[in-house]
Parts: C-alpha cells; structure tokens; sequence
C-alpha cells in the first residue's frame, strides 16, 4: 500500500501540478507539501488531507484493509486461544507432576481449536 505522500505525489504529477501550484490551490505551504511526499510528516489531520484531496480535485475515502487473509486471523486467533487455555489447565496438571506428552498436547491444541472455530462467540473472549 502507498503511502499518503506517495499517493499525493502521484496524483499531483499525474495531473502535471507543481508542489507551489497545489500548495495554491489549498493553502498549505509549499514547504508542508514536499514534506508530506517525502514522508517527512506522516501524521496529518484530516483538515489538512481534505485540502490535499480538494486541491488534487479528488474525494478522501478512508478505509480498513486486512493485514493477513481473514480466514488466517481467525485460525490463528484459535490457535492463541486453545493454547492459553491448554497452558491452564497443563499448569495445574504439572503440579501434580501429572503433564501429559507434548503429542498429547498438541492434538488436546487441535481439537480444542476445531471446537472454538465451531462456535465463533468465543474466538474474541478474553481469556
């Protein structure tokens, strides 16, 4: 994904407009400008991003976009909660010096994981 001042580079020499000629059009210095494509100032205010895209004759449109597939966040979401709930009740085990085998932990992992992906209320729970 590009970054605000990349994308702002890209439209603004897209549309053959200088850096002095956009900070024209929106009222920011030309200097905030070069900044902002260079990745110099990262964080704007939405203010600030309304002027670019008006100026840039574009509409802002925020958005989320998934960091993983959803399929593999919740799978490992599964994971991390069927293990917590395994170290649980493995500690108690341990101290009566009862521990299963790391085999038998695993598939406990495996169906406990298959069980939380069938009822998806849980896959958020804080544990």
């Amino acid at each position: 994904m590009q970054s605000v001042g990349d994308q702002i580079r890209g439209i603004r020499t897209a549309l053959q407009m200088t850096q002095e000629q956009l900070a024209q059009r929106t009222g920011l210095p030309q200097s905030m400008i070069a900044d902002i494509e260079n990745g110099k100032r990262a964080n704007l205010g939405l203010p600030t991003i309304n002027k670019l895209a008006e100026g840039l004759n574009c509409q802002f449109v925020p958005h989320f976009s998934y960091k993983k597939d959803i399929s593999e966040i919740c799978d490992e979401q599964s994971e991390n909660i069927a293990r917590k709930i395994i170290s649980l009740t493995s500690g108690s085990t341990a101290i009566e010096l009862q521990l299963p085998s790391q085999s038998v932990i695993d598939e406990q992992i495996k169906k406990l994981k298959s069980d939380i992906k069938k009822n998806p209320s849980t896959l958020w729970q804080k544990i």
